[in-house]
């Protein structure tokens, strides 16, 4: 998805495509599974709840998940765009609204009690 270039091509994605929470959790080969997303406003840097985000949530490769959408913030009344590659190792990156260029986030490694999670999930999906 390019940047929506008016605010009436902003509003149609949005209200042509389903909330992109109807995909979660995602799932990946190597057990990890992705609970929800997040973004923020672009204007008021509010929190966009998960329900506003309409789009797409594809997975190009089995390591990738990729979530094209635009969110809705209720209180400023914006549509903010939004690009995401997230990996099975939850390591993201995201095109930045103001530079319009990637950003790359690694998360903390997880906690003994989250591996533990995880390899028992490995183990129970078979």
């Amino acid at each position: 998805m390019a940047k929506p270039k008016t605010k009436h091509e902003a509003l149609t994605f949005w209200e042509n495509h389903s909330p992109v929470m109807d995909a979660f959790p995602l799932a990946f080969p190597n057990g990890a599974l992705m609970q929800e997303f997040h973004g923020e406003c672009f204007r008021c840097e509010s929190r966009i709840p998960v329900i506003e985000f309409r789009g797409t949530v594809t997975q190009p490769i089995p390591t990738v998940i990729t979530i094209e959408a635009i969110g809705l913030c209720r209180e400023c009344m914006l549509l903010t765009p939004f690009l995401a590659r997230i990996r099975d190792d939850f390591s993201l990156e995201y095109i930045e609204n103001t530079t319009r260029q990637w950003v790359s986030v690694r998360p903390a490694p997880p906690t003994l009690w989250q591996r533990a999670v995880q390899c028992l999930h490995r183990t129970l999906r078979g």
